[in-house]
């Protein structure tokens, strides 16, 4: 009967590598080979499972061809302890081919997962590096209110909303700052240049100087 042995740490997680060892090594019966061979078959099988889940193309090339000593399939006591020496030698082999590929697989995830990482720190550095500018800045509050091509009433409504809060030039605040004026703007109507001048009002710190550019 063959009893299991624990193959190396930095082995898969697979199926344990079986290892012949029979009830008498002198009067080895039929029936304890036969379950032996059917117990490699087995492991062959869950082994190139593992690969081709890893990498199907290299399923097979990866796996190394069995011995004969094996293929033989010899009947006597002597050549079959042979065998499955030459057998376990083999399967130790075909698992550390198996580790190579899925090992590969790993390190090619990580490298991928390492460029995708570095891309959006260069995004973020660039975007801090690059701030929207005063011209940009009176584009897009421009365009938040289409412009009228008739001139507005004398008189309009004006509904008491908050003011926008003074925009520093920080980029994260772009969008919140914009949100304010579209709002406040949807309460009070004015022309492209009056929304203009309303928020170069709202302009502070580091933009204090966008006013006169």
């Amino acid at each position: 009967m063959a009893q299991p042995v624990a193959p190396p740490q930095n082995f898969l997680a697979g199926m344990v590598i079986p290892v012949f060892q029979p009830q008498n090594v002198a009067n080895i019966t039929n029936q304890e080979w036969d379950d032996y061979r059917l117990e490699v078959q087995n492991w062959e099988q869950n082994e190139l499972g593992l690969l081709a889940a890893e990498n199907p193309p290299a399923a097979q090339a990866a796996f190394p061809a069995k011995p004969n000593h094996w293929d033989a399939n010899p009947q006597n006591a002597t050549t079959r302890h042979q065998a499955s020496m030459y057998i376990v030698q083999w399967m130790y082999g075909a698992r550390a081919q198996t580790m190579a590929v899925t090992n590969q697989n790993a390190l090619n995830a990580a490298q991928a997962a390492l460029v995708a990482a570095n891309a959006g720190v260069v995004a973020a550095q660039q975007a801090a590096q690059n701030p929207p500018n005063l011209q940009q800045l009176v584009q897009a509050l421009q365009a938040l209110v289409p412009a009228q091509p008739q001139a507005p009433p004398p008189a309009p409504l004006r509904v008491k909303v908050a003011t926008p809060k003074p925009f520093t030039g920080n980029p994260s605040q772009v969008r919140a700052f914009l949100r304010d004026c579209e709002t406040y703007f949807a309460f009070n109507p004015m022309t492209p240049e009056q929304r203009a001048l309303f928020a170069l009002q709202l302009f502070e710190g580091d933009t204090i100087h966008w006013k006169t550019t």
